[in-house]
């Protein structure tokens, strides 16, 4: 049977936080969609939280809005911020955690997860020619701006095309972009002459060269798409069923450490939160006790990583 949920809208989300509480008095965690459900569900306290799937970011902008302004208590969303840091419209509310950089899969990638990731899955030779696994995410990063950028340009509205029928292998070997082929499938299928085109690639290369912060630019999701290539022939020898985006995220999800939720920026602002909203509780009784965080009482976020 078909899910309905991914229909729903800020006012039916909101309903839906509204009738959870009348069976759960905890806390409600609104979250973008099931990656992050995925993400996150181990590091939650099941009795105290309970999750709620808002399919796409702003539906759950508006909805913790939403119950904010009803006086709703012991609600939090935890998203994506995406481009916002960079268009300087980033939304601040207390009730909303954003991650540090563009998204989360790119928080748990920078992690030391990558250099066990690559350890095991790359060609050593080839990742030490490169440099390493810090070099080897420069080089995505800087390789996938042209990328980057045109995703900067839809969000702005500077341009306005679905790319999500974007195919990157069809224009990257995971460390450099093609720009001509490109341009050329966002106008996969439809009518473009060379005068469009060119117009769409002068517009990239117009502010391809700013100093952009490339961990608020870079989608996460496309950095793991581009190690996937990567790994087929730069730094690996990996088949392509292995290499497919979402089993590259798939693998750093579970390769990830409760060590390294802990040092993120996500683990501390819901503990503060936490701190600002008792009895509310987020974090899982696990993780408070492994790593001493304290909320109602004591320092807002101690942390005393096993050796």
């Amino acid at each position: 049977m078909l899910s309905i949920s991914k229909y729903m809208d800020e006012y039916d989300i909101a309903q839906e936080v509204r009738f959870e509480r009348q069976v759960h008095k905890g806390s409600i965690l609104l979250l973008e969609g099931p990656t992050d459900v995925k993400r996150f569900a181990e590091y939650l306290d099941e009795t105290e939280c309970s999750i709620a799937n808002c399919y796409g970011r702003s539906k759950a902008t508006k909805a913790i809005r939403l119950l904010s302004e009803d006086g709703f208590l012991g609600a939090l969303a935890v998203l994506d911020c995406d481009f916002d840091r960079i268009l300087k419209r980033l939304e601040i509310h207390e009730n909303i955690v954003y991650s540090d950089l563009h998204d989360y899969d790119l928080e748990w990638i920078t992690s030391n997860v990558l250099k066990r990731y690559l350890f095991q899955v790359g060609d050593v030779s080839k990742c030490l020619a490169i440099g390493g696994s810090q070099q080897i995410f420069r080089r995505i990063i800087e390789g996938i701006k042209p990328l980057s950028v045109l995703k900067l340009l839809n969000a702005n509205g500077n341009i306005r095309f679905k790319l999500s029928i974007l195919k990157m292998e069809d224009f990257s070997d995971g460390m450099s972009i093609d720009i001509d082929k490109l341009v050329d499938g966002v106008f996969e299928g439809r009518a473009a002459d060379a005068a469009v085109k060119a117009d769409l690639r002068q517009k990239i290369e117009r502010i391809l060269d700013r100093n952009f912060d490339l961990m608020q630019l870079s989608n996460g999701h496309d950095v793991m798409t581009a190690l996937g290539l990567a790994l087929r022939s730069a730094i690996g020898s990996r088949s392509i069923p292995q290499t497919w985006g979402k089993e590259i995220e798939l693998h750093i999800r579970l390769a990830f450490t409760d060590d390294e939720f802990v040092k993120c920026s996500v683990c501390r602002d819901i503990v503060e939160w936490e701190r600002q909203n008792a009895p509310y509780i987020v974090i899982d009784h696990r993780i408070r006790t492994k790593y001493n965080l304290q909320t109602a009482s004591g320092p807002a976020y101690a942390v005393a990583v096993p050796t």
